[in-house]
């Protein structure tokens, strides 16, 4: 629903769809989940992911907490107050790629490694630490700090070749990690005795030590584990972001100004006109945010307001209108 003008915007509700929980609380219950259902949830995690990753956006922060169900094992994937989008000129500020993202025991040993360049692969990683989890129905590498974190990583799936730890930065923790002994790593099958075959051929892709041979969303999609339900035109991708989009993450923004920028996305699906301007801009380059960093937005969108009351005011009976005027 539309404000009836910025100045009075001073709460906004948010609808959404009801969903009773989350895959944390279903896999601490004493109600084990069944190979099916696991396959599932899996299969709805990486479609819902394919859909992200193709709007060249990073969610940073999976884990079954973050993973909302229903009554009908639907899935959806929430809390994207982490993700960020890949967009070239983005990647060039430190300030929003920093390695320091993710509950750490799903975090990908890139950024536990404080790599500066990482991308959509982090969530695959994640991905894995969720249906390990599923599998063994507890947490599957519950490090108690960074470096606990790599080791547990390699106790459990060997360590990585020396071509992969040469593509950490130098740091503390990256020396360290030289320096440990060389692990083998444990077998899969006595790990996840529930697993069939193609479900630990998955798990095993999607544990990639290298970020740029891990298995993505839309590959994994196509694998034997999921055929059941892998149906490609049912699995939808997004029109990527754009760099302009997210102009508000450069910008130390006051309340009102925060206020402003959600008016103005409100505008957007109330007034054509208004969001062709809006996309007439970004095609063109040109800066949303200015006008709001100005202070001089409540102002422009007041404006707006005001010729849509006027509006509506012409339809009201003249004897009505000479009530509300007295």
């Amino acid at each position: 629903m539309l404000p009836k003008s910025r100045e009075e915007f001073d709460d906004i509700y948010i609808v959404q769809e009801l969903m009773e929980t989350d895959l944390s609380t279903i896999i601490r219950q004493q109600t084990q989940l069944d190979q099916e259902q696991i396959c599932f949830l899996v299969y709805q995690l990486l479609r819902g992911l394919k859909y992200i990753h193709s709007a060249n956006v990073v969610h940073r922060d999976l884990k079954p907490k973050n993973l909302l169900i229903n009554g009908n094992c639907d899935l959806k994937i929430c809390d994207f107050g982490l993700a960020r989008a890949l967009d070239p000129q983005i990647k060039l500020k430190p300030k929003v790629y920093s390695p320091y993202v993710q509950t750490r025991w799903y975090r990908a040993p890139e950024l536990l490694l404080q790599w500066r360049d990482y991308n959509q692969s982090i969530d695959m990683w994640s991905v894995g630490c969720i249906f390990a989890e599923m599998l063994r129905k507890k947490i599957f590498l519950p490090g108690a700090s960074a470096k606990n974190q790599i080791e547990l990583i390699f106790d459990v799936l060997g360590s990585p070749n020396e071509q992969v730890l040469q593509m950490a930065p130098k740091s503390p923790l990256s020396i360290s990690v030289n320096q440990m002994q060389k692990k083998r790593g444990r077998d899969f099958e006595k790990l996840f005795p529930n697993g069939s075959k193609e479900a630990i051929d998955l798990l095993r892709q999607l544990f990639e030590y290298d970020p740029t041979k891990r298995i993505t969303a839309e590959q994994a999609l196509k694998h034997p584990y999921l055929s059941k339900y892998h149906i490609p035109e049912d699995e939808p991708i997004a029109v990527p972001v754009r760099y302009l989009d997210f102009e508000f993450e450069e910008y130390n923004l006051t309340i009102e100004q925060w206020k402003d920028c959600i008016y103005e996305e409100i505008l957007l699906y109330h007034y054509p006109e208004f969001s062709k301007d809006y996309e007439s801009n970004i095609k063109k380059g040109y800066s949303i945010m200015k006008h709001i960093v100005n202070n001089d937005n409540a102002k422009q969108l007041d404006q707006i307001q005001d010729e849509d009351e006027e509006d509506e005011e012409d339809d009201v009976p003249q004897n009505q209108q000479n009530q509300q005027i007295q």
